[in-house]
């Protein structure tokens, strides 16, 4: 592994903000005392002083305090099928003025200089690259004082989806659905924090998500992580009052739901988009050409942001959408599968019956859609990408 490392001189106030971003159990850390829940622990010591002045009044390295990556994060591996880890930290300002380099380590592996000549009052910001799909703990520690340290648990290198749609890729099943495999299973919540893969991913109800990541996880052999940021009753080309997928002006406002979903992916990065829409169209009539156009400008603009396709499924069976209306959207899609550079072709589920008129709530359903979602995407998406 390599490090890159960048630092810069800030004010105390911006070292002690940094300490709350840490829970209470981790600040206790930071006094000496072991986390638990949040995945985070921290030591310091005592060293001797060298009498030249420059050192610390009281004899003591700094605790380091960790800003990010926080527990359950997951970066997203390159085509090289490589991952890099960013990490932010500072020095707490004990009125030490010794400068110190600092080093990490990740999931056992050797540790680099990610920093050099650090000191109270500095942000440092440093990564490690050229690492292998997995999982471990993050440890930073002072290379002057290894026994100074800060570590994280639950830090992965793998695969990151972004879900994106209407109310079946927020989820409206049942039962909550369950993750099961070996490998480690995240998700960036809606509350912009990372959390162990659970449903409700979207906020709602089960999902087929717990169960494309246990697929996923399964044959790719590497953690998963999803992103969602679908909305319920969503159009795309229509809005019939809770919003439509347009592009923005700017296509970073976070106030659309198209910025939002791009604000979130570049914050966490990504394999590609996982599209399940078009319920909300078909109920509305909307033409075949007219949700091909919207669905080809909507592929275009995630390439354009984010430089990586869009997965777009084919509908369910809504029995309570007259059937040529869905047929339309559905062979919308199916154009862009074979003609759009920017889309790769999803799961079809248009011989999957609903349990409500429009969405897939029992747990046979569910699973029937997330062995459609797992296969296209290992077929859309080769695993050394």
């Amino acid at each position: 592994m390599g490090p890159t490392a960048n630092q810069r001189r800030v004010p105390p106030v911006t070292c002690r903000s940094l300490a709350l971003l840490l829970s209470a159990v981790t600040l206790a850390g930071l006094a000496g005392c072991g986390s638990g829940g949040s995945g985070a622990t921290s030591t310091g010591g005592l060293g001797a002083r060298g009498g030249d002045g420059s050192d610390s009044p009281t004899g003591t390295y700094p605790s380091i305090i960790l800003a990010s990556p926080t527990r359950f994060r997951t970066f997203q591996r390159s085509s090289k099928n490589v991952g890099s880890i960013a990490i932010s930290a500072a020095l707490a300002d004990n009125g030490d003025r010794r400068a110190h380099d600092i080093e990490a380590s990740w999931n056992g592996g050797a540790y680099s200089v990610i920093a050099q000549a650090a000191t109270s009052g500095i942000l440092f910001t440093g990564t490690l690259t050229k690492l292998p799909p997995g999982q471990g703990t993050l440890d930073v520690r002072l290379r002057d004082h290894p026994s100074t340290h800060t570590s994280v648990t639950d830090i992965a290198v793998g695969d990151i989806f972004v879900i994106a749609g209407q109310s079946n890729a927020v989820g409206e099943g049942v039962n909550d659905q369950q993750y099961t495999g070996a490998l480690q299973a995240t998700c960036y919540g809606t509350d912009n924090v990372w959390h162990k893969l659970a449903d409700p991913v979207g906020g709602a109800g089960g999902s087929a998500w717990p169960l494309v990541a246990t697929y996923l996880a399964a044959s790719r052999g590497v953690p998963v992580a999803f992103v969602p940021c679908a909305k319920g009753g969503t159009g795309l080309p229509v809005d019939i009052g809770d919003g439509r997928w347009s592009i923005p002006t700017n296509h970073q406002d976070p106030t659309t739901l198209y910025g939002s979903m791009v604000t979130r992916a570049l914050a966490t990065g990504c394999r590609a988009v996982l599209w399940w829409q078009g319920e909300a169209d078909a109920s509305a009539g909307v033409t075949e050409g007219t949700y091909e156009k919207a669905l080809h400008n909507l592929a275009v603009s995630v390439d354009h942001d984010l430089h990586v396709p869009i997965v777009p499924c084919k509908l369910q069976r809504c029995s309570s959408i007259p059937a040529s209306n869905e047929t339309a959207i559905n062979l919308a899609i199916g154009l862009e599968w074979k003609d759009a550079p920017y889309v790769s072709p999803g799961p079809d589920l248009s011989d999957v019956p609903t349990d409500d008129g429009l969405h897939l709530r029992s747990d046979a359903h569910l699973e029937t859609a997330a062995a459609r979602w797992a296969a296209a995407i290992e077929a859309a998406l080769p695993d050394k990408h």
